[in-house]
């Protein structure tokens, strides 16, 4: 990471004059890093969904590991739950 001190030591250096522009500036980029922090968040929750569903030992693990073909219901949903969990945070992911 960059130390903070030498960051705001070049960003304050770049904006030096008070104007409307550089103020104007300043707010967008704010906006922007405010908006890639909420998407990060987003993606790591997605991500947390998807490592809690594919837990080794798990019921969907052992269904995976298991070559009979499914046809229970309910590991049916849960394949197709975890496929939807991969799929968000593939297109969370690839958008950021």
């Amino acid at each position: 990471m960059i130390k903070p001190d030498i960051s705001l030591h070049i960003f304050f250096k770049y904006y030096q004059e008070i104007n409307r522009k550089n103020v104007i500036k300043l707010l967008l980029r704010c906006k922007r890093l405010y908006d890639a922090r909420n998407q990060m968040v987003h993606i790591l929750v997605h991500v947390m969904q998807i490592e809690e569903v594919l837990v080794p030992k798990n019921v969907l693990w052992r269904i995976l590991q298991d070559n009979t073909p499914v046809k229970r219901k309910n590991h049916i949903s849960l394949i197709k739950r975890t496929l939807r969990f991969l799929s968000t945070a593939l297109a969370k992911i690839s958008t950021f």
